[in-house]
């Protein structure tokens, strides 16, 4: 096996790791109360993102993080 063959065997798993885990989140319902804060998710915030794990403070700062950090 080359370079090119385990780079891409190293791509397949990790894309196959990935989607395994979006469809592990789809399939459980969501939290009940923010896994940063501890606040309760409003039921507005459910039900537009029944998977969702974090409040929208919350999300939204994790997501200025994010794009701080990526520069």
């Amino acid at each position: 096996m080359d370079d090119c063959d385990r780079a891409s065997l190293d791509t397949e798993t990790y894309r196959a790791a990935q989607l395994r885990k979006v469809q592990d989140q789809v399939a459980q319902p969501g939290a009940e109360e923010c896994g940063i804060c501890g606040e309760e998710l409003t039921a507005e915030r459910r039900a537009a993102m029944p998977s969702a794990r974090t409040c929208v403070e919350c999300q939204q700062a994790a997501e200025r993080r994010r794009k701080e950090f990526k520069g």
